[in-house]
């Protein structure tokens, strides 16, 4: 197919979008250059965006190795946990974060290159034989400068780079890889076409009511489904990406239009899951760090969450698909064609496959899983894996598709890298002592309800130090609540601020929970846009919950 047809499918115009070009792509470009044929100028410009570094992104990368370089030198002292160490991570780290907002550079080829920096200069915390947490670059030196006998007992160089892996062990990096498996198995049987012409019959008649859709469907499940990534990854998703495929059947969209319905995708997911206190395993971990805290008279049953929730998410909910719109300037678009053409396919469809039908099997087994892991007791992760090898077995998905799912391996890549980033931040102190400076930076401001706003603004933006919203709440739920004690603050206002911004500040980042990881890596959206329109949602959402949310809990007695 040559590159002018393909720019007439919607996932092609996606990918021409992206900051990354495909690989194969270019080595087949390469090909016929060698061969003699003269590229297009758009396969020109391809064939020098392999090889050539604009000005421009020097300059940029530039900046970005002087900062972090500035953050490597900071000595902070009277400061027992925080080691030169702890800076070299955080210097990196900003590194990592400055690079993917303001160049090109690919994700995976970042993390590669900071974990093996981080590796070969010993900059991760090891734990050596006898149990004990130290610096890398401490291993087998003298416990005691005066005592050259007792030494750390680790190795400190294969001891880094085994913390550089330990992010490829994590759960979640794993329950986003199966996710992954059963997306492409919902498309591949059709079934996600047939749920697509369901939705779009009923709400196809215009882009935003498909918007508003994937709300409904997230509100639906999201009470009896635990884990926000196996809702949004596993379902919501790949039902997403086959109404993409039905609506450009029969018009001719910009890449806009399916950035839209990603953007409102991931946004739902995050923000129906702050709704519920079962909509995502991070709310259940933060109400028994308030209990352990605060005690239990502050703990949030099932209804009280909803409650406390329900008219600021409301209006969030509302003005999210609106924001969206405006932001990618992508008008409403009539599709009454499409939900015509959608009832008459629908009617049109056999009756389910044989695949489709032990597909829903296995769907209807994870679903119960999934809901009962508070009884059972068996992890989210676990229970996806085993739905895809059921679906292996049962050869509704062969293994050379695993093997072929690129998006998934990449994901899983990069994603194993942040997580191991995000969880030496917090085990080498960074996290915790960026909230001890927070609340004392807050004591000097004079009034209470601007110094509850505050600080709960740098709550919600330190998630962009984390890729997990569990890891985020364990590491700084306690300081922060810790904080707001000490600043007077009342503390039924401090866990509703902490139960509802613990999963809405997940909207910052393409990395911050594993449903940001899929959207982003499925829709292929620039990473910047996608940054950008998650900190125009978070000024969204931190408006209307600190004014009407603080009302609203107020009016509740919870302040």
């Amino acid at each position: 197919m040559s590159i002018s047809n393909r720019r007439n499918s919607l996932d092609e115009v996606r990918i021409m979008n992206n900051d990354s070009i495909n690989l194969e792509e270019n080595n087949s470009l390469l090909h016929r250059k060698r061969e003699g044929i003269f590229p297009s100028p758009l396969e020109q410009n391809s064939l020098d965006s392999v090889h050539k570094y604009t000005k421009k992104e020097l300059l940029i990368y530039a900046i970005c190795f002087i900062v972090a370089i500035i953050i490597w030198n900071i000595s902070i002292e009277n400061k027992k946990d925080i080691t030169p160490t702890s800076m070299h991570l955080f210097a990196v780290f900003i590194f990592i974060v400055l690079s993917l907002l303001f160049t090109k550079a690919r994700i995976s080829i970042v993390i590669a290159i900071a974990l093996s920096f981080l590796s070969l200069t010993k900059n991760f915390k090891c734990r050596t034989i006898d149990n004990i947490m130290v610096d890398c670059s401490k291993c087998g030196k003298p416990i005691n400068p005066d005592n050259n006998d007792i030494i750390y007992k680790c190795q400190g160089s294969k001891g880094a780079f085994s913390v550089a892996l330990s992010g490829y062990s994590d759960s979640i990096n794993w329950l986003v890889f199966f996710a992954y498996q059963i997306g492409k198995c919902i498309e591949k049987t059709g079934l996600g076409k047939r749920i697509s012409y369901i939705i779009l019959k009923h709400f196809g008649s215009s882009l935003k009511g498909i918007g508003y859709a994937i709300f409904i469907i997230e509100i639906i499940l999201a009470p009896f489904i635990p884990s926000n990534v196996a809702r949004g990854g596993c379902i919501v998703l790949p039902i997403i990406n086959s109404i993409i495929e039905n609506i450009s059947q029969n018009y001719r969209i910009s890449s806009k239009a399916s950035e839209f319905l990603y953007l409102c995708g991931n946004h739902a997911n995050l923000i129906i899951s702050s709704i519920y206190l079962t909509g995502s395993a991070s709310n259940p971990v933060l109400m028994s760090k308030v209990v352990s805290i605060y005690g239990s008279e502050y703990d949030l049953s099932f209804l009280k969450w909803f409650i406390g929730a329900i008219i600021p998410a409301t209006l969030v909910i509302i003005l999210v698909p609106q924001a969206i719109s405006i932001y990618l300037g992508q008008n409403n678009i009539d599709l009454e064609q499409t939900k015509n053409y959608s009832e008459r396919m629908l009617n049109q469809m056999r009756e389910m496959s044989r695949d489709e039908k032990c597909l829903c099997m296995i769907f209807g087994f994870c679903l119960l899983m999934w809901t009962t892991t508070s009884i059972t007791g068996i992890d989210t992760s676990l229970i996806t894996f085993i739905g895809v090898l059921l679906l292996v077995v049962l050869k509704v998905i062969s293994w050379d598709d695993i093997i072929s799912n690129k998006k998934a391996w990449d994901t899983f890549f990069w994603l194993g890298g942040m997580i191991v980033m995000a969880n030496q931040l917090s085990e080498l102190g960074i996290s915790s002592l960026i909230g001890e400076y927070i609340g004392t930076f807050i004591e000097y401001i004079p009034l209470l309800p601007i110094k509850t706003v505050i600080l709960f603004i740098f709550y919600f933006l330190t998630m962009l130090l984390f890729s997990s919203l569990t890891g985020h709440v364990i590491a700084l739920a306690g300081p922060f609540m810790n904080a707001a004690e000490k600043l007077n603050i009342p503390k039924g206002l401090t866990v509703a601020f902490l139960a509802y911004y613990t999963l809405l500040c997940a909207c910052l980042t393409h990395y911050s929970c594993g449903t940001s990881v899929m959207y982003y890596s499925q829709s292929r959206i620039k990473t910047k846009q996608f940054i950008t329109i998650g900190i125009i949602i978070s000024l969204i959402i931190i408006i209307i919950y600190s004014t009407i949310g603080s009302l609203w809990w107020k009016i509740l007695g919870w302040s």
